[in-house]
């Protein structure tokens, strides 16, 4: 058997602080390990904090999360639930050791590279849900969808989908919404959940892993701000599809997201040009750790320069 399980309680119990670590003495199967964007990326509205394990706006699904009742040995899903060390700029180094990576709102906007660390981390079997204004602008391409434009008012919960019926209940009817965005197209495997003036809220597959973007963040949040920000919990009806879209994006217990290699494309728009040249370069000598080391010696370098060269398609 994999020492990860094991390994992973070590790890989190220790790398965080108590308030931090959600049932850190896990009870029930393998831990569900939940990587959150850290508070020096977290977007703020006034006074509202938008870090999910730092601020107090997340506060009424973070302590459902944490609820023996919901998750661990005689929960309605009988995993516990880990959060690892907030991530502040996203990788494919950041994402090992994570099933579910949330997404909420972060400043600067998601970059070309983190998305297509997302993307590879969903391909290989992740689950990803994202809940933030412009969540579909930044990640919708990756699975074949598009943002649409902006808007507000009142959405309804489409039956039968993976928010809306899951482990922790159905749920039906109209709410009130404050998103902010539509999506212009839903792709292939895109599953509308929550439709107003466009579709607000969809779940998607990707290679083996799962995505739900939800394009707001208000709908799970605690508290009002005027002007802001509105807020919608504690809801019964939100709560439930919160627990649900966690349960259908969590990967079996079995999934270990593998780092892909060093890849030439040092700014993940799909080609190695000039572009990835001038990083390059501008990264040369040592620098450990960077994108720009693709052979991963410590030192960008001739070899580094020869391996670019040898997959140039500009």
């Amino acid at each position: 058997m994999s020492p990860r399980p094991a390994l992973l309680r070590l790890l989190r119990t220790f790398a965080l602080p108590a308030a931090l670590c959600v049932a850190a003495a896990a009870h029930g199967g393998d831990p569900i390990v939940i990587g959150t964007i850290a508070p020096d990326r977290s977007a703020d509205c006034g006074t509202i904090d938008f870090s999910f394990v730092a601020g107090g706006y997340f506060s009424t699904v973070r302590s459902a999360l944490d609820s023996n009742a919901n998750f661990g040995a005689g929960g309605i899903v009988g995993r516990d639930i880990v959060f690892a060390p907030p991530i502040s700029v996203v990788t494919n180094e950041a994402l090992q050791g994570i099933d579910i990576l949330f997404v909420t709102p972060v400043q600067p906007a998601l970059g070309s590279c983190e998305v297509a660390a997302i993307g590879n981390f969903l391909a290989a079997g992740g689950g990803v849900f994202a809940f933030a204004n412009d969540a579909a602008a930044n990640l919708a391409p990756i699975v074949g969808a598009s943002a649409g434009p902006t808007g507000s008012g009142s959405g309804v919960v489409l039956p039968g989908r993976p928010m809306s019926a899951g482990p922790f209940g159905k749920v039906t009817g109209q709410y009130g919404l404050s998103f902010h965005r539509v999506f212009g197209s839903i792709g292939k495997s895109g599953q509308p959940c929550l439709q107003s003036t466009g579709v607000v809220a969809a779940a998607f597959t990707r290679g083996l892993g799962r995505l739900i973007i939800v394009n707001d963040e208000e709908w799970c949040g605690d508290r009002s701000l005027g002007g802001c920000a509105v807020s919608w919990m504690p809801s019964a009806p939100r709560l439930t599809m919160f627990l649900n879209s966690v349960a259908w994006v969590t990967p079996s217990s079995s999934f270990t997201f593998v780092e892909p290699g060093p890849t030439p494309d040092l700014d993940c728009d799909g080609d190695v040009d000039a572009f990835d040249l001038a990083i390059l370069l501008n990264a040369w000598g040592t620098c450990t750790g960077c994108r720009a080391d693709i052979d991963r010696d410590g030192q960008v370098n001739g070899q580094d320069l020869a391996i670019l060269l040898v997959n140039w398609s500009a």
